[in-house]
């Protein structure tokens, strides 16, 4: 009798120790929690203070970098630093032909729809409007006059280009382009030409198509460090040096 007592009193005591364990665990439903090494995580993320750095030149293409372009071009013509200048709106248009908008007089454009944009700047409370072609070409539109890249100061408003204009303009070129300071560049001669098409009188590459239309515009011939520079134009505004027989375009570089 005693031994069954003790034997139901073991069944109990094993019951009441079976109720209190935790449920079984099923190894396949289990999740074992990531680890994360705090070593791993920078706390010095950049913030974004001041103005937005734009794309540097030679990035990719876009609307941005077009609209940094314009303002640079329009600070430098200036004298301000770009901060002075602000976008007052940017326009995705259809341009009817070659002259954007903003056709230079007796000038042929070639007849065919142009995709780009009419961006639309302030700076010293006046308002500069540029067109472009795509994403990389632009003109400054002063007042229906066409003016292209340029390091100079923008003509006063109503002060349309002139001869003399575009001679200062292939002679800041040529002074940029060989170092020297612009005093030290001489006119040689400056006479207007009839282009037989697009190529300016200087297309040695026959790879090359140009629109075959005459075009009005001048031959002009510099001189520095005694020697002779021959620059073509298209009307009054684009130019090219002709090296040659090579056409170079209007850079801020010294070759």
């Amino acid at each position: 009798m005693k031994k069954k007592m003790i034997f139901a009193l073991f069944m109990v005591v094993s019951l009441l120790i079976a109720g209190c364990s935790p449920n079984s665990v099923n190894a396949d439903e289990y999740v074992q929690p990531a680890s994360i090494n705090l070593e791993d995580v920078s706390s010095d993320a950049p913030a974004h203070t001041g103005n937005v750095e734009m794309p540097s030149p030679g990035g990719r293409s876009s609307e941005a970098k077009l609209i940094h372009d314009v303002s640079l071009d329009l600070s430098k013509r200036l004298g301000l630093d770009i901060s002075g200048v602000t976008l007052v709106e940017s326009l995705p248009v259809t341009w009817t032909d070659g002259g954007l908008g903003c056709p230079a007089a007796d000038t042929a454009y070639t007849q065919a729809e142009i995709e780009g944009y009419q961006i639309t700047l302030e700076a010293n409370s006046e308002q500069y409007l540029y067109h472009s072609q795509g994403l990389n070409i632009f003109i400054y539109c002063n007042e229906g006059v066409p003016i292209g890249p340029s390091d100079e100061v923008v003509p006063p408003p109503g002060e349309r280009s002139s001869e003399a204009k575009l001679i200062h303009d292939v002679s800041l070129d040529l002074s940029q382009r060989l170092g020297i300071d612009i005093s030290g560049v001489t006119l040689v001669e400056s006479a207007p030409v009839t282009w037989p098409d697009g190529g300016l009188g200087c297309s040695v590459v026959s790879a090359v198509a140009y629109d075959q239309v005459e075009i009005e515009g001048f031959k002009i011939i510099l001189e520095a460090n005694g020697k002779q520079y021959v620059y073509h134009t298209q009307g009054l505004q684009r130019f090219v040096w002709c090296n040659e027989g090579t056409p170079v375009p209007p850079t801020a570089l010294a070759e």
